[in-house]
């Protein structure tokens, strides 16, 4: 018949696994203490610190704070409308958006280098008749257009109103 094999586990000590870890972690992770002794001593030199010391001390009145400026109206407002507009710039072209900040790094970009004096009534007129003149008026017009119509609706389904 078969002999049953001895099983003797050791008891475990947590605290000696413990000690051990400490005893090695200078050998084992000496770069990395040295690099967060450096950072804690630049830290303290800087003063940051002791304001993140600061902040955990009054956290309570902290976040009180936080909470009570954060239940505002304006707050509300302000929460709602930078949600819309993330929402406004992902429904748009990342290719528009480029070609509007070259557009206006080429115009504003060269404000030095324009004359002072305003354009003549004749320039104005003939660029009037420019392709890229009239391109960019009736995108203006389509979003005026498309305003105007959003501006309707909202009085509409609100009432008649101020707008």
């Amino acid at each position: 018949m078969a002999q049953p094999i001895p099983l003797e586990i050791l008891p475990r000590d947590p605290k000696r696994e413990l000690m051990a870890r400490i005893e090695s972690a200078p050998v084992d992770y000496a770069a990395a203490l040295l690099e967060s002794c450096e950072l804690l001593e630049a830290l303290r030199a800087s003063g940051l610190l002791t304001i993140a010391k600061g902040a955990l001390d009054a956290r309570g009145t902290l976040i009180e704070t936080a909470a009570d400026a954060a239940n505002t109206g304006a707050a509300i407002r302000a929460t709602r409308n930078l949600l819309l507009l993330g929402k406004m710039l992902a429904a748009v072209d990342p290719v528009i958006v480029e070609g509007i900040g070259v557009a206006v790094a080429d115009t504003f970009g060269s404000a030095r280098a324009t004359p002072a004096e305003p354009p003549s009534f004749r320039s104005l007129i003939v660029n009037f008749f420019s392709r890229d003149m009239r391109r960019g008026l009736g995108l203006l017009n389509r979003l005026m257009r498309n305003l105007g119509y959003q501006i309707k609706l909202r009085s509409e389904s609100n009432g008649p109103s101020s707008v």
